[in-house]
Parts: structure tokens; sequence; C-alpha cells
């Protein structure tokens, strides 16, 4: 079996990540977005029942992958809790993005 071309799948996903926060057409999908924070640090089948829709497009194998994306999928709901809009400048990589999250976590508490 040849391994799953990453290209293919990662487009699509991530377009489905940003129409949850599409405010054109159906609205914003805010009970999704609080199904995946919901679902960070819990098995992922959770996940998958409530919002499997969004990953269709995802490699059988490996099965990490899927792990992964239903992590990146929770993280992007938790980002974008009481937003409006996908951020246009979201920070460049997984660090900055988890040390802006820590910081505004500080400040709500």
């Amino acid at each position: 079996m040849s391994p799953p071309n990453h290209d293919a799948w990662i487009g699509p996903f991530i377009g489905r990540l940003k129409s949850l926060m599409s405010t054109t057409g159906r609205g914003m999908d805010r009970a999704t977005l609080s199904h995946l924070r919901r679902g960070l640090g819990k098995p992922i089948d959770a996940t998958l029942a409530e919002a499997g829709w969004l990953f269709v497009s995802i490699p059988e194998h490996p099965r990490s992958a899927l792990d992964n994306v239903c992590l990146v999928a929770g993280l992007f709901g938790l980002w974008h809790q009481g937003r409006d809009a996908v951020a246009d400048d979201p920070p460049p990589n997984l660090g900055a993005s988890l040390h802006a999250l820590a910081a505004e976590e500080r400040r709500r508490t």
C-alpha cells in the first residue's frame, strides 16, 4: 500500500474548518466549534460522533493522522472561541499559538 497523499486532504480539511467561522450563507457553526473544543483531551470518538463530517478526507492510515487532526480541530475551536471570524493574523507556528492561548487564559482569570 502506498502512503496517502497528504496534500490531497489538508486543503479541504482547512477549508471545512474555516467554513465553521463563515458568517455568510448558513452562518457561524458555533455548535460544531463547541464540540471540537469539548473534544480536547478526550478520546476522538466523541469528536467524530459530533463532527465527523469535518474529517471525511483524512486518510485512514496512519491512525495518528486522525488523532493529530482532531487535536488541530479542537485547538482551532479553542482559538476562535468568542471570535466572529477566522483570525486575520494567526500565529506563525504551534509554539506561538500555544503561547498566545496561554496568555489569553491568564488574562481571563
